[in-house]
């Protein structure tokens, strides 16, 4: 069976890089970075039993990224004029354009009876940003790739 789909979506996290600079930033804050983007894709999802116990999956699904930014606090916030002079002072949402996404995905589940099932996979998801404009008088993120692999191993009961 073999079925297409288009997807859309929104994936936001937060890395908090953990430094704390002593002059430039009051104790107890730390410095952290908010990416956010949403995308648009087309894909299709594949599935094949070659026993009645046993399905294979495989999907996978290609498309872009639209409205990525990145934003930042914690950088220098005490430091007043210097942050400013410097470059170093939180920055609001900056510009990353749009780039590749794609996923892939391969799974198989296997029902030891009508009701118990196992199943295993592994997931891969890639996308990609483009480079902001300066911000801050002489910063900017660079060109980047971010990707993810997962591994699932599940028991299922179904109703």
């Amino acid at each position: 069976m073999i079925t297409p789909y288009a997807e859309i979506g929104h994936h936001e996290w937060k890395r908090n890089l953990g430094l704390q600079f002593a002059v430039t930033t009051p104790v107890g804050n730390s410095v952290s970075e908010e990416y956010n983007h949403s995308y648009f894709s087309l894909g299709s999802l594949a599935q094949y039993s070659p026993t009645k116990d046993l399905v294979f999956t495989l999907n996978g699904s290609i498309g872009s990224t639209f409205m990525a930014s990145i934003s930042g606090k914690g950088f220098g916030e005490a430091a007043g004029a210097c942050a400013r002079v410097c470059g170093a002072g939180p920055f609001g949402p900056q510009d990353l354009g749009s780039d590749l996404t794609y996923k892939l995905s391969l799974s198989a589940d296997y029902a030891f009876t009508k009701n118990i099932h196992a199943n295993a996979g592994i997931n891969y998801t890639e996308f990609r940003y483009g480079k902001s404009d300066l911000f801050n008088t002489f910063n900017f993120e660079p060109d980047s790739k971010t990707s993810y692999a997962t591994v699932n191993v599940g028991l299922g009961y179904a109703f």
